[in-house]
């Protein structure tokens, strides 16, 4: 799947969990404006293939499509300070970025 302009790909995922309560968002782009696509109960496990820095903060892109549509993928938005919220998801295993040396 593209990945939208100034997005970071990574080659291994990163996996981050819910920790908001009830629930977190996954949108069809990386902004608060965004259309909700589907939504990541507390616990919930996203894999993402892609990261995004906005003035919202980090978004993250789920590396699995969501059920609503097959050929697309959910944006979350990882700390909601900016917009009034604290930390939605944390980090439980950074991924790979397209392009690091690490092995």
């Amino acid at each position: 799947a593209a990945v939208r302009c100034g997005a970071r790909r990574l080659v291994s995922p990163a996996r981050y969990r819910v920790t908001f309560k009830p629930m977190v968002y996954l949108r069809a782009a990386p902004a608060t404006s965004a259309a909700i696509l589907s939504i990541g109960p507390t616990g919930t496990l996203i894999e993402a293939d892609a990261t995004l820095a906005t003035h919202e903060g980090l978004w993250v892109r789920s590396r699995r499509p969501v059920a609503v549509d097959p050929d697309r993928r959910g944006w979350a938005l990882v700390h909601g300070g900016a917009v009034g919220l604290g930390e939605l998801l944390a980090l439980e295993e950074p991924g790979v970025y397209e392009g690091d040396a690490r092995m």
